[in-house]
């Protein structure tokens, strides 16, 4: 029987173009049992039309609106405005609820915690995702481990699956329009914690993500999310010193949970930091430039030449350097092989091809780096 009261908790959910996968996570929102009355905010970019087709005889709790213009705090703060329940959950489209207690948890954990402001959960991969998917997760699950600083309290929630009261968002927080795509949910966060409000991460909130994910697009989120890092310490977004200590690495995080990242897997990690690290020396030099793809294939390229120039050499090409400046320092050494004229005039053919090098002059190059 469907709950027609004033809602208690809304949720709101940024779309681009109202895909199949939001269609999937309507329908699991639908089959949540035992919630309290809810209402569901589809908030579009692009015009909703499509949008509206899709939800067509859906619910009448399900409400749709269009941003105007691209970028999901845009959704999010319009989705914020229009919201009427006490608590608003944020999902992102590609999740989807398989738990069927999700919305009645969130509600719970506010009640639980009248203290907190935002209370979220972690993701949880598809039954059939790809190695470049896994390790985006792995990724951001380990930024999700680093940043817990108790038990249950964190610096940083996940924008696609978290819940906040909605009254002291709206009166002194808000999302930060001016960030259009990826880390839009940091900016919020570390300004919540930095305030002294409390966020709390509880292992019962997972939700699946649906990642539809290439190489390209890893690339492209890696280089954001360092470029999104770098701009947060420019303005002194960043957590106190107690909490910038040694973290666990991500494959111990993964460890854990006894898995153990392939080949494959940790490629894609190094292309991640590659393209991560490629995005904050790009915001260093341009903090204000809009980010395109010229620009991010540029500024993996700076980073791979600065990363290769800093590899150590390999064993092999050290020795031959040597040997070359032995061999440049005496040339006559080449001619003890044997006693005869023809080794003596082999040694003065290598006298003038081998001239010793001045002090303080170049070795020979660099062949190849490991």
């Amino acid at each position: 029987m469907k709950d027609t009261s004033a809602p208690k908790l809304s949720v709101v959910i940024p779309t681009r173009k109202g895909s199949r996968r939001l269609g999937d996570l309507l329908v699991s929102i639908l089959r949540q049992q035992t919630p309290p009355p809810f209402e569901v905010l589809v908030v579009a970019n692009s015009p909703k039309t499509a949008v509206e087709r899709l939800m067509t005889g859906l619910d009448p709790r399900f409400r749709c609106f269009s941003a105007g213009q691209p970028g999901v705090n845009h959704a999010r703060s319009l989705g914020l405005r229009e919201a009427k329940g006490e608590i608003v959950l944020f999902l992102d489209e590609d999740c989807f609820l398989e738990e069927p207690f999700i919305l009645r948890r969130h509600f719970d954990l506010h009640k639980r915690h009248p203290d907190a402001i935002g209370v979220g959960g972690r993701y949880a991969l598809k039954r059939r995702s790809t190695t470049v998917e896994q390790a985006y997760h792995w990724i951001g699950d380990h930024w999700l481990s680093a940043s817990k600083t108790d038990r249950e309290r964190t610096m940083n929630l996940i924008g696609g699956n978290a819940s906040f009261k909605a009254d002291p968002l709206r009166a002194s927080y808000r999302f930060n329009d001016s960030i259009a795509f990826d880390e839009t949910e940091a900016d919020l966060n570390m300004r919540l914690f930095l305030s002294g409000r409390e966020l709390i991460l509880s292992e019962r909130l997972g939700v699946e993500h649906r990642l539809d994910m290439s190489a390209f697009s890893l690339l492209k989120k890696g280089f954001l999310q360092g470029r999104s890092l770098e701009k947060r310490e420019r303005d002194g977004l960043v957590p106190p010193w107690r909490f910038q200590g040694a973290r666990q690495t991500l494959e111990g995080n993964m460890a854990e949970r006894g898995l153990a990242p392939g080949r494959a897997m940790k490629f894609f990690f190094n292309l991640y930091d590659l393209a991560f690290r490629a995005g904050r020396a790009h915001a260093k030099r341009s903090p204000d430039a809009p980010v395109t793809i010229p620009r991010i294939v540029l500024g993996l390229a700076r980073e791979w030449v600065d990363r290769v120039r800093k590899l150590p050499r390999s064993p092999f090409f050290r020795e031959m350097d040597h040997a070359l400046r032995f061999s440049a320092a005496r040339p006559h050494a080449l001619a003890m092989n044997d006693g005869g004229r023809e080794s003596h005039q082999r040694s003065s053919r290598a006298k003038s091809e081998f001239t010793p090098s001045p002090p303080g002059a170049p070795s020979a190059p660099r062949l190849l780096r490991e």
